[in-house]
């Protein structure tokens, strides 16, 4: 049972996690704009523009069972893709009494 549930919060995260990327010529003359510069001083940075590859991403996993009561203190591992195709761990942790699973990770902020 703790294999399906394993199986399935995993299976959720890789099916909702996808890189758009929209490839209209009206996005790209706005976002896209090549300019030239001779020095670095010359480039214009948007104000609100952060320096970041990573952004800090809440998760919050609730297990029930059939009954719908809490799964207490179970096991709950999320990663990228299974171990059998080479998944790359992102957090491992257990349920607390209420069948709850909360954890932070730092995730690329190109994906959303």
């Amino acid at each position: 049972m703790k294999n399906i549930i394993t199986f399935a919060i995993v299976l959720a995260l890789i099916v909702s996690c996808r890189k758009e990327l929209n490839l209209t010529e009206e996005n790209d003359t706005k976002n896209n704009t090549l300019v030239n510069v001779s020095n670095v001083t010359e480039i214009k940075v948007p104000s609100g523009f952060q320096y970041r590859t990573t952004q800090e991403t809440n998760f919050e996993i609730s297990i029930l069972g059939s009954n719908n009561d809490p799964v207490k203190f179970t096991k709950v591992t999320l990663s990228t893709d299974s171990k059998e195709n080479g998944g790359e761990v992102l957090a491992i942790g257990a349920t607390d009494e209420n069948g709850l699973f909360k954890t932070n990770i730092s995730l690329a902020t190109y994906l959303k």
